[in-house]
Order: C-alpha cells, then sequence, then structure tokens
C-alpha cells in the first residue's frame, strides 16, 4: 500500500509540475518558435523520471493533455472567459507536442471526458 501510494504522489507530482510549466510558458499567448521549443523542452524534462528530458512519461503529458482540453470544452465562456480557454487549448497543445509521437489518443480521450466533468 504505501508503495503504490509513493507512486500515485510521484505521479501527481509530476502532473502538477507539468501543469506549472504549461501555464508558465502560455500566459501571454501559445508560444511561437524558440519560445515554443523551450517550452516543449522543459515539459519533457518536468515529465522525465530523471529530469534529462530522456524517457519522457508521455502518458502523463497524454493525460494533462485531455484534462485541458476537457477543461477548456467543458466550461462556458462567461464561465471561464476566452483567454483562459485559449490558454487552455495552448497547454494541451504544448503537452501533446511534448509527448510526440509518444501520445497515448485513448488516455487523451479518456482525461478530454474528465476535465469536461470537472468543468
Amino acid at each position: 500500500m504505501a508503495i503504490r501510494r509513493a507512486l500515485v504522489d510521484r505521479d501527481g507530482i509530476i502532473c502538477a509540475w507539468i501543469h506549472g510549466v504549461a501555464s508558465r510558458h502560455t500566459r501571454t499567448g501559445d508560444p511561437q518558435g524558440p519560445e515554443r521549443e523551450a517550452a516543449v523542452a522543459e515539459l519533457r524534462e518536468a515529465a522525465s523520471p530523471r529530469h534529462d528530458g530522456r524517457g519522457v512519461r508521455a502518458d502523463l503529458l497524454s493525460r494533462e493533455c485531455g484534462l485541458f482540453t476537457g477543461i477548456a470544452a467543458g466550461q462556458k465562456e462567461d464561465q471561464l472567459g476566452w483567454w483562459r480557454r485559449a490558454q487552455m487549448l495552448a497547454m494541451a497543445g504544448l503537452c501533446a507536442e511534448a509527448a510526440g509521437d509518444q501520445l497515448d489518443s485513448d488516455l487523451v480521450t479518456e482525461w478530454t471526458a474528465e476535465g469536461t466533468a470537472r468543468a
């Protein structure tokens, strides 16, 4: 039980880190060019067990991508605001790009439904 809880907590910490990185990089809009490359690199580092950008946890990036998409889709514009919705979608895009070809579309779909429900 303690081992399982430690793994769950570690995943939660990584997801919180992913959220913070994505949020920080999209504060002023969807980053482009070198800023986008830096954001994607930082997300890969955050989602890497060794924090070196290798062995990226694409499952956690897929989860956050779906969650951000679902929250954006589940809120009415007057509840979330057009800017916050755009930011959530930009955050989802960064996570998808960081996961690359390892993006798990089933997890994205599952977490999109969860994000919509939470919204």
